[in-house]
């Protein structure tokens, strides 16, 4: 039997069979109970201390591809090299220091990862911005984070142009010919300047932040989400030990059902990242595990079915780390058998729910890859819960078991009181890679834990085997192909209209995107809107995918419950079941 054919997936259980036997032999994986920030962990015993040692894992990988971007290739080595002299360049140039905030914006570029391995090295905090967003909201993320120091791309730069000097912040921009050398300064002249050069390697505590992401909640305004050394690296090395534990119950499996398994794989590990490095898929699922094994990471400019198929085959790539939205056109592409997509073994996603029946197709359609997903939010560094293999083709509704050996998950009601098995509660998170705060709100942080456990703002049950199901939200917010998109924040957009009277804002179902932005419009009485007005007014404030994609217009007042909020219940059921 071909290796690239083999159906002895382990399962679950016998993943966590042999992950008690890894454990068991190797100290540095074990984990034990400790406290932190008045919290008690399941906690590695021992880990790297900062992003900075994470990253010197890599070292024995130093003439391996890391980057491939187009045509342009820097290897582990040469990543090493320039984020060295870029962190130089942020030091000695720019003055910036340990915990200063170094804000990246722009596209999943080679220098992206420069700029955020340069600003962890050097205990900095990076803080990407999503690249979809407008000039307002780069406004607002760079004041909210208190940025000292921009890295972007020429096309963000006409976005942020327009507040440097209010926010008193210089910018770095990339792939362009732009520069002043007063305000804007040119990538590639500052990394010839200082090219060979180390900066001054200060001391990093793992519980030093490292970067702040920002996330859309049912509050309005994104918030930043500040994580520790300790609650990146938790999640790498969770997921490296889980992985090491499904290949050591594959091997016991196979050895079993006397197959013989290769020395080495057919492929050395290479991802395509179709997903932005803004996000937690993209920087933790695609990029940071990706030093552990010397895995090769394709970035993508954008997302093209027909440019995926072209990467995977030219690149050999072994894993795709994607929303369910991409696997799924990558699966329904009508031409898919005319390339060579031997090399694909995982076909991982992350950042919205898989719809059950795109479960099934994927593992008839990809007979040698190995499907799954995985479920954790930006607050808790994409940690959470994982299901793959015959366990998924068996519960493709399930988000599955909590991630091991370092994430717990229960299901509470209203006070807290943890539910049994098979009820429906909000789903709490606990584990070292839980954030440490959201950036300037206390009061929000406060509300969003209890007793340590993150307060996710979903709903589900865990059923008798410890599998996890999603079946609501109670956060008012809607997941479009992996955006979060406030309903609030596009509510309160759309008030601003001078002829809007009442709006609501909620998701529709979607095939394609999972969910899209849905919004019920009541006009001020004599006031004339088409739907395209509606959409233009939104974009000109918010980034495009937070526009409304269905408008419903009524003339009667907008249903409201007994303490006068709208009543958004009523309105799903008489506009989504129409």
């Amino acid at each position: 039997m071909e290796y690239s054919q083999l159906q002895i997936r382990p399962s679950g259980n016998e993943i966590l069979a042999a992950l008690k036997l890894i454990m068991a032999a190797d100290p540095s994986l074990q984990v034990e109970r400790q406290r932190v920030r008045g919290v008690d962990y399941l906690m590695f015993k021992e880990q790297p201390v900062s992003l900075r040692e994470w990253f010197q894992i890599a070292d024995e990988f130093p003439r391996e591809d890391f980057l491939v971007f187009g045509e342009d290739r820097m290897t582990f080595g040469e990543a090493a090299e320039k984020s060295d002299s870029f962190a130089a360049v942020l030091q000695k140039e720019f003055n910036a220091k340990k915990g200063d905030r170094v804000a990246i914006v722009m596209r999943n570029y080679p220098e992206w990862v420069v700029a955020f391995m340069a600003a962890a090295k050097i205990g900095a905090i990076a803080v990407p911005l999503n690249g979809w967003w407008t000039a307002e909201e780069f406004a607002y993320g760079l004041s909210d984070a208190g940025a000292t120091l921009v890295v972007c791309d020429a096309q963000r730069l006409d976005r942020i142009s327009h507040c440097l000097a209010d926010l008193g912040l210089r910018a770095i921009v990339v792939r362009n010919g732009i520069a002043d050398d007063k305000v804007v300064f040119h990538y590639d002249r500052l990394q010839a300047k200082y090219a060979g050069q180390q900066p001054d390697f200060v001391a990093i505590d793992s519980e030093d932040d490292a970067y702040i992401l920002y996330t859309s909640g049912s509050t309005g305004f994104p918030k930043g989400a500040v994580s520790s050394h300790r609650a990146v690296i938790s999640t790498l090395k969770s997921w490296g030990v889980s992985y090491a534990a499904s290949q050591f119950a594959l091997q016991q499996k196979a050895a079993a059902a006397g197959v013989e398994l290769p020395e080495e794989p057919p492929f050395p590990p290479a991802v395509l990242l179709p997903v932005p490095l803004f996000h937690v898929t993209g920087s933790n699922a695609g990029l940071l595990i990706s030093f552990l094994s010397g895995r090769k990471v394709v970035l993508m400019y954008k997302w093209d079915v027909q440019d995926a198929l072209s990467l995977i085959e030219r690149e050999r790539v072994t894993n795709i780390v994607s929303v369910p939205t991409q696997s799924m056109e990558l699966m329904q592409a009508p031409n898919l058998a005319e390339f060579d997509l031997s090399s694909l073994n995982d076909i991982g996603g992350g950042g919205a729910a898989r719809p059950q029946q795109h479960v099934g197709k994927l593992l008839k359609t990809f007979t040698q890859a190995s499907t799954g997903i995985g479920y954790g939010l930006t607050e808790t560094n994409a940690f959470g819960s994982n299901i793959s293999g015959p366990d998924y083709a068996e519960r493709p509704a399930s988000a599955g078991r909590p991630t091991p050996p370092t994430s717990e998950i229960k299901v509470t009601d209203e006070d807290g009181k943890e539910m049994a098995t098979g009820q429906v509660g909000e789903i709490c998170l606990r584990s070292p890679s839980n954030m440490r705060a959201y950036w300037n709100r206390p009061e929000e942080t406060a509300a969003a834990f209890r007793d340590g456990w993150f307060r996710s703002g979903d709903l589900g049950y865990l059923d008798a085997q410890g599998y996890l199901f999603i079946v609501d939200r109670l956060k008012d917010i809607i997941v479009r192909a992996g955006e979060n998109i406030s309903c609030l924040e596009v509510e309160a957009c759309l008030y601003h209209h001078p002829d809007i009277a009442e709006v609501s804002v909620f998701g529709v179902p979607d095939e394609r995107m999972g969910e899209k932005v849905g919004a019920v419009v009541l006009l001020k009485t004599g006031s004339m809107l088409e739907d395209g007005e509606v959409i233009d007014f939104v974009h000109d404030h918010l980034a495009s995918f937070k526009c409304p994609e269905v408008i419903w217009f009524t003339s009667d007042p907008l249903p409201r419950t007994a303490s006068e909020k709208i009543d958004k219940t009523v309105l799903r059921k008489t506009y989504l079941t129409d």
